[in-house]
């Protein structure tokens, strides 16, 4: 046998080898320690709970937030249709061309209603700017969308003794 067989021969030679890592034993888990920790734990974790509590809290009122806008601008979207589909209903022709309309005007009934609308657009844009804007007002919005965009009526004959 040669010495370059020989692992022994060659132990001068070579670079020596990293010690094995020490393995510290811990004492196997059992069901009571794992329950401590949790324990332990828990009764550590106020400010974390509280955290959550917090963060819960705000995604529910953004998401409800989100959704008043979102109804907001579709019923702005449907007065608006509504809007649009009043015609002038008083034609008016000239004697001396049967054919063509002299005027178009609204009614007196056609022209209230549009003006309603009209009304119902203004308070309902208010409220969404109100609503989305730096002061973030949503009572505004959520009064409206509870009427169909019409102001609510205000009772000022109530008693408010009975």
């Amino acid at each position: 046998m040669s010495d370059t067989e020989n692992p022994i021969a060659n132990t001068e030679t070579e670079t020596p080898t990293t010690p094995a890592p020490v393995i510290v034993e811990t004492p196997p888990a059992t069901f009571l320690s794992v329950k401590e920790e949790v324990a332990d734990r828990l009764s550590k974790s106020g400010s974390l709970v509280a955290g959550k509590i917090i963060d819960k809290m705000v995604e529910d009122e953004i998401k409800r937030r989100t959704e008043l806008v979102t109804r907001g601008f579709q019923l702005l979207t449907d007065l608006k249709e509504q809007f649009k589909k009043i015609k002038p209903d008083d034609i008016r022709y000239n004697e001396d061309n049967l054919d063509k309309p002299a005027t178009r005007a609204y009614s007196q009934k056609a022209n209230a209603e549009r003006v309603k609308i009209h009304k119902r657009i203004g308070n309902l844009e208010s409220a969404i700017d109100k609503a989305i804007g730096e002061k973030s007002d949503y009572k505004k919005l959520e009064e409206l969308l509870k009427t169909g965009g019409e102001e609510p009526k205000t009772n000022e004959n109530s008693n408010d003794t009975e």
